[in-house]
């Protein structure tokens, strides 16, 4: 039978390394209850970008502007070895680790935002991502459309 840890925590808003930092604890911690897999939630790294649903559109552009802004310059890189640290723990601790990141698309736009689900292999290797098809109203001010 699979043995699967849920991660319910926070991750460090609009921060990428310390949300990855918060990420590698809670897999090494998940790891002393011998999961075959540890789930993280949707967006985790580096979360959730719950002002599309409260922010004025037009009225409060500035401020939406800027969390935009924050929110690019800390999606992750697929490209690049953003995740090493995760990989490593998923290695050092023989799980499968599933989370939700906001993706950065480093090869056609270079500016389009994935909500991207990423599942890393007990070997530390990237086995799948999943780009989420299409975004719900508000959401698809933030994300492109995934393929």
């Amino acid at each position: 039978m699979t043995k699967v840890a849920i991660v319910q925590r926070s991750p460090v808003f609009l921060d990428k390394d310390k949300s990855i930092a918060l990420a590698v604890a809670a897999v090494k911690e998940a790891a002393a209850q011998k999961p075959d897999i540890v789930i993280f939630s949707e967006a985790f790294i580096p979360g959730y970008p719950t002002w599309v649903w409260r922010l004025r559109p037009g009225g409060d552009w500035a401020l939406s502007e800027q969390l935009h802004q924050r929110l690019f310059d800390n999606a992750v890189n697929l490209a690049t070895d953003d995740l090493q640290p995760l990989y490593t723990a998923a290695r050092e601790h023989g799980v499968i680790i599933v989370c939700g990141i906001e993706e950065r698309d480093s090869h056609l736009s270079r500016s389009t935002l994935y909500n991207t689900v990423i599942i890393i292999g007990a070997d530390g290797s990237l086995l799948n991502k999943h780009r989420k098809l299409m975004p719900t109203n508000p959401a698809r001010m933030v994300w492109g459309f995934g393929d």
